[in-house]
């Protein structure tokens, strides 16, 4: 490897982190649909057992059947939202990614600690993809996400 290794450092710390993201967003999916099998399946097999009920069992399983639908309409937009491109970026084309990294040779080459320049770089990503984008979302215009 090179005396620039640092520049690919930083592109396999953004790309982990993308990746990280979209499979923290798919993870809630699943985590949503064990519950509601979960709730479903407690409440089929001691609450009905073919007789019927009335009164506060059955306010009690359609507010757990409402939240379980619920539920499962949040954990799809999840999933969604995991797999399409909404708030990370799309990979530009190899002519842009070559000249981005000519660029980075050049910038990397002019510091002595490049390792610490890296970090903050990823720190600087981090903030404003994750925090402001997720958290802020009156300012996306302003930051450009």
């Amino acid at each position: 490897m090179d005396e620039n290794h640092y520049v690919f450092k930083l592109f396999e710390k953004q790309y982990y982190f993308e990746l990280d993201l979209k499979e923290k967003l798919s993870g809630k999916l699943q985590m949503y649909i064990m519950v509601i099998v979960l709730v479903v399946g407690f409440l089929g097999t001691q609450w009905f057992d073919g007789k019927s009920y009335g009164g506060l069992q059955k306010f009690f399983f359609v507010l757990s059947s409402f939240i379980s639908v619920t539920a499962l309409v949040y954990a799809t937009y999840c999933c969604c939202r995991s797999l399409f491109p909404y708030e990370w970026h799309v990979l530009p084309s190899a002519a842009a990614i070559e000249a981005h990294r000519v660029e980075l040779y050049a910038f990397y080459d002019s510091h002595d600690k490049k390792e610490e320049v890296v970090n903050q770089a990823l720190v600087d990503l981090m903030y404003k993809n994750f925090v402001l984008c997720h958290f802020c979302p009156a300012n996306l215009e302003e930051i450009a996400c």
